[in-house]
């Protein structure tokens, strides 16, 4: 069965591709949004994006391939970002940054050292002071935890509800901006 692509049309800022598989879960499986791929075109990387192997399930050097290879930001980028753009005014989807910037903490080994500098740079770049722009983002998640919408539309996109908590997924975002020297994820 082939899964559908979709290219949402073409806006200033961003370009979309939404991966339309939910006729290729099978029956009874269903996950509440589609995944997308975003790019943005007025965003700026502040380091060398990194080319990482996919793994698949699939052993595709026995079928005579060789495995996929994308570009990305490094997970140090990608976390500094998440935590950044909790702060900015008017974004919709703060909630979801705060569990991406969760999921990436918890699935990769980070150098908060690195994520720490990222995200200062990006302060400084957006003419505010890191410490003035931490408190904002702290306020932005006591926000968040208030707003029992957010909390509901998040529960019902991610996997393991049962085992998710919002406040606590709060809690530890907020606790991100210390940046601890020497800690990591998992």
């Amino acid at each position: 069965m082939q899964t559908p692509v979709r290219i949402i049309p073409n806006k200033p800022r961003l370009h979309s591709i939404e991966v339309g598989y939910r006729k290729s879960l099978g029956a009874g499986r269903r996950i509440m949004e589609s995944p997308k791929i975003e790019i943005c075109k007025t965003c700026r990387v502040l380091r060398k994006p990194q080319k990482s192997t996919i793994n698949t399930f699939i052993d595709l050097e026995i079928i005579g391939l060789k495995p996929l290879e994308i570009t990305h930001l490094s997970p140090e980028e990608q976390f500094a970002d998440k935590l950044f753009v909790i702060g900015s005014s008017g974004r919709q989807r703060n909630h979801f940054d705060a569990y991406d910037a969760l999921s990436i903490f918890d699935s990769v080994g980070l150098d908060l050292k690195e994520a720490r500098i990222i995200f200062n740079e990006r302060c400084w770049r957006h003419k505010s002071d890191p410490r003035d722009y931490i408190g904002k983002c702290r306020r932005q998640l006591d926000t968040i935890l208030r707003n029992d919408r957010k909390r509901a539309s998040l529960a019902e996109t991610i996997f393991s509800v049962d085992r998710f908590s919002f406040e606590t997924m709060i809690d530890a975002t907020k606790s991100f901006y210390d940046f601890r020297a020497g800690a990591s994820g998992r």
